[in-house]
């Protein structure tokens, strides 16, 4: 940004370098911020297209400035960091002085006023900048720690371990505005800010952590449960909605699919740009995968395959995603051909389109209200003899050949279903942290709580905190 041409053809841009150090200076750029950022640029008429094509490149959370362009920033904004400025406004604007050979004059007080409305909006203190660029900047807390029986960053360090940075970079994001939790009493209007905020992390990046790297993602299956379970301490109805979209539904078409699916499908689950359902559980059978009755029957002419509800039992059950979002599903049924019945399989078949309008053959009723999990458009579906091509299989185990022919790799029925229901337990890994992280979160408040609730005391004498009670100790911290 700094050696860019577009900076010496137009110093005034220089106003814009401050607000973005300040803002990448802890290497995440949270949704709040992009927003504002992107409402400042397109409010300065100055701006050319290609100035402001040029200032939003560098608003994107997937790809920070690296370390070695922060650095650069910061020598530069230092330049003009000696006069004790009240805002990074202020600061800006002695930068495109020193900078600018006259500019800071044309700069008008509209858009000097843009500017601290864009600062106050983002919450940054007048003198934020000075302190981030102060090589010694000491508090009082600095000065007066509270004392621990353990040191509590050594303590975090060993829990937190290599997966530190990404636990950091989660909870500043769940940490904007943004994700402020829902107190209103509308389904819809939660449903829909659930979805919302999945977008967002998706923009972050979290969605597709886990899908190879020629996908969008970053082939790291250990980094995505440590983004499970940091959500898990805020709201659990976004957390099921992550992980059904990115977990079951992106994982089973990664596991079970082939090259073909994930060059097909990958990359648009983890943008959130194909949302999708995992199509498992019946009505009738709950996870009992073996006893599934869907029906997924092959026409050999037709290269297709038909599938089919045959029974109310057999409708897919609780179904995340299902009542509002979902476009596509993998649904496991039995395979058929030719009368003979092969075994569950798993399937990519379309639920809506863009539009959000069920597909011919498809019906879906709404699960309702949940204790607890009201931000997730659980439903139900019901397929009418709903026909997808030969490719729809994902054939990573199992595939029908070019006679029409079964065929697969692993010839034991019982390993080969087995050997396919394995590759999905990640999910078995994910539901147990997060449950962790909520529990952990419950504890905290409660212990919290604690300390400053009184009830009784000793006659005469003030009443104590309840934590004060042997009783409450050992109900929340059990020796």
């Amino acid at each position: 940004m700094i050696e860019s041409a577009y900076l010496e053809k137009n110093p005034k841009l220089y106003l814009f370098l401050p607000l973005y150090y300040t803002l990448w200076a802890d290497s995440v750029l949270t949704p709040t911020e992009v927003t504002t950022m992107e409402a400042l640029l397109k409010s300065q008429a100055w701006l050319t297209t290609d100035e402001q094509e040029f200032l939003l490149k560098h608003l994107d959370p997937i790809h920070p400035p690296k370390p070695k362009a922060l650095k650069s920033w910061r020598e530069i904004i230092l330049q003009a960091n000696d006069a004790g400025h009240k805002s990074l406004t202020d600061l800006a604007l002695h930068l495109v002085k020193i900078k600018g050979n006259g500019q800071a004059k044309t700069i008008s007080e509209k858009t000097l006023s843009e500017f601290r409305d864009a600062e106050l909006r983002l919450g940054i203190l007048g003198k934020e900048i000075n302190d981030i660029l102060r090589k010694d900047h000491q508090t009082i807390t600095t000065r007066h720690e509270s004392k621990a029986s353990f040191k509590v960053d050594e303590m975090t360090r060993i829990l937190e371990g290599d997966q530190a940075q990404l636990i950091r970079q989660v909870k500043l994001v769940i940490g904007d505005p943004v994700f402020k939790y829902y107190a209103g009493e509308s389904r819809h209007e939660y449903r829909e800010l659930v979805l919302k905020w999945c977008q967002d992390l998706a923009r972050q990046g979290f969605g597709n952590w886990a899908y190879p790297k020629e996908h969008g993602g970053k082939g790291d299956m250990k980094g995505y449960f440590t983004i499970m379970e940091t959500l898990s301490y805020h709201d659990l109805s976004m957390v099921i909605k992550f992980g059904v979209q990115f977990g079951l539904w992106g994982m089973s078409v990664y596991f079970l699919g082939t090259e073909k699916h994930h060059k097909k499908y990958l990359k648009d689950i983890g943008t959130l740009d194909l949302p999708g359902c995992f199509a498992m559980t019946e009505t009738g059978h709950g996870s009992n995968v073996k006893g599934l009755r869907t029906t997924a029957t092959y026409d050999h002419k037709a290269q297709t395959f038909t599938i089919h509800t045959p029974v109310p039992g057999a409708r897919k059950e609780y179904i995340g995603n299902a009542a509002l979002h979902g476009q596509k599903a993998t649904v496991f049924a039995k395979l058929v051909i030719e009368g003979v019945d092969y075994g569950v399989n798993a399937f990519v078949v379309p639920l809506r389109d863009k539009k959000g309008n069920l597909l011919p053959g498809v019906s879906i009723d709404d699960c309702g209200k949940k204790m607890g999990l009201n931000g997730v458009d659980n439903g139900i579906i019901y397929f009418e003899n709903v026909v997808v091509p030969k490719e729809a299989m994902l054939d990573r185990f199992a595939s029908v050949n070019e006679e029409g022919e079964f065929e697969s790799p692993i010839s034991s029925d019982n390993r080969r279903f087995f050997t396919m229901l394995g590759t999905l337990v990640g999910g078995r890994i994910g539901i147990p942290r997060s449950g962790l992280a909520a529990a952990r979160s419950g504890l905290t408040i409660t212990i919290r709580y604690s300390d400053q609730r009184r009830q009784f005391g000793p006659e005469g004498g003030e009443e104590v905190p309840i934590l004060n009670y042997r009783m409450h100790q050992r109900r929340l911290m059990r020796p």
